[in-house]
């Protein structure tokens, strides 16, 4: 039996649930040959847990099957497997799992059996996480590598195409593993990073006091929210997603707070900014229906954050010296001045700010952060992955690990706004 069980590296934790019965394990087991004198015990295969172990217990089964010397066979072949493997099998110099072959009182036939070292394996996910997320420093394709390594260990066990409704879209599945990942305390950890930066935004909200800032701090608050709905059915794919529309949306907001600030119409011209991205499109429809243009061209934005900024800036000064005789150097209060800014940047087809990786990376060297390799990671896990047909504490630890990294550019960032605005 799996006894409840302490980590030493969770301080003050208890854990009352089985690992044994929440960990995810792949949709298809182990069984036993008829006719065997060995009985394979362990018939559950626990995801992420290194294959090795499994094709020594597939291979080890035969011969001691047919061995007239069933303990003394088991051990020349442990014995040999453990210092073949041991840099695949170990955490620390401890063994990941312990392999038995011993006696029952209810059977005649001898059981083999794998007894998984739970605290040892969770500590191994736990480092194998950190390193696989830090590669993405050196190259963002890496992150890759998080469900490369997830695949590759199933497939090296089964030639089967898993099927996703037994185990990742399954009802029961899906409980278990929260179960498991509420007992590590994974989810916890991931929802206070989002739970700080959800108040690093309230607080620029709050401190700036300006409507139009406030509006741009929903934006971003809806998109962490969209992360915690994707986390309550371990949706991790799709946390992906909305992180990356968080950066995009910061980086407009950024630019945008930028321009209003030289123009010295901050409070409401950054309302206007913000309105104007949500009705583009449209504008953009209008404009080429007019033009007969069906197809978009990378005329319709700009890609250039110092290009985008000099015509903005030129054109609503332009505009507003050609409308009336105002103080520039004064914050614009009049509505209807504002309403015509709204008029003219619509009627006009003011190109708003696109996003790729040039946009990102001029925006890096501006505020000296690295928004361009969390921004690109999260494409290639979207562009590149689909859903995994099994759960994976090694895909939620990642998560984690890429979750803490990520909050602290964009918290970077926001202070930078905080004390821009202010």
């Amino acid at each position: 039996m799996c006894k409840s069980i302490k980590f030493k590296f969770f301080k003050n934790l208890k854990y009352n649930v089985r690992l044994s019965e929440v960990f995810p394990t792949y949709p298809i087991q182990v069984v036993t040959p008829r006719g065997s004198k060995v009985k394979i015990a362990t018939r559950k295969i626990y995801v992420d847990l290194p294959h090795e172990f499994w094709d020594f217990i597939l291979e080890v089964h035969s011969k001691i099957n047919e061995s007239k010397n069933p303990q003394e066979t088991f051990q020349e072949e442990k014995e040999k497997f453990y210092s073949d493997k041991k840099d695949r099998i170990t955490f620390n110099n401890v063994y990941l799992g312990k392999l038995l072959l011993h006696p029952t009182a209810w059977t005649t036939k001898l059981l083999l059996k794998l007894k998984v070292n739970w605290p040892v394996f969770l500590e191994y996910l736990e480092y194998k996480a950190q390193k696989l997320i830090s590669e993405i420093e050196k190259e963002v394709s890496n992150i890759r590598e998080v469900y490369n390594e997830i695949i590759k260990n199933f497939f090296e066990l089964s030639p089967f195409v898993p099927k996703p409704e037994i185990a990742r879209f399954n009802t029961y599945e899906l409980e278990k593993f929260k179960k498991l990942v509420r007992q590590l305390q994974e989810e916890q950890t991931i929802r206070n990073y989002l739970l700080v930066l959800n108040q690093t935004v309230e607080d620029i909200a709050k401190i700036t006091k300006f409507i139009s800032i406030e509006l741009w701090c929903f934006q971003l608050k809806s998109d962490f929210y969209a992360v915690e709905l994707c986390l309550k059915n371990m949706d991790i794919l799709s946390c992906y997603f909305y992180l990356r529309n968080a950066l995009e949306n910061l980086v407009r907001f950024v630019v945008y707070l930028d321009i209003a600030k030289q123009i010295n119409t901050l409070q409401d011209l950054l309302g206007v900014f913000f309105f104007y991205e949500k009705v583009y499109e449209k504008v953009a429809e209008e404009k080429k229906r007019e033009t007969h243009i069906n197809k978009q061209s990378n005329k319709d934005k700009y890609y250039s954050i110092k290009e985008l900024s000099k015509k903005y800036i030129d054109k609503i000064t332009s505009y507003l010296k050609s409308i009336s005789e105002i103080d520039l150097d004064k914050t614009i209060k009049n509505y209807d001045i504002i309403n015509k800014i709204y008029n003219m940047m619509t009627e006009k087809g003011f190109r708003r700010l696109g996003i790729n990786k040039g946009t990102l990376e001029e925006f890096d060297k501006e505020y000296g952060v690295k928004f361009t390799n969390y921004w690109s990671a999260c494409g290639e896990v979207l562009h590149n992955q689909s859903p995994l047909p099994f759960f994976s504490l090694l895909e939620t630890k990642a998560f984690k690990h890429f979750l803490k990294k990520y909050s602290e550019e964009f918290i970077s960032v926001l202070e930078k706004i905080c004390s821009f605005a202010c």
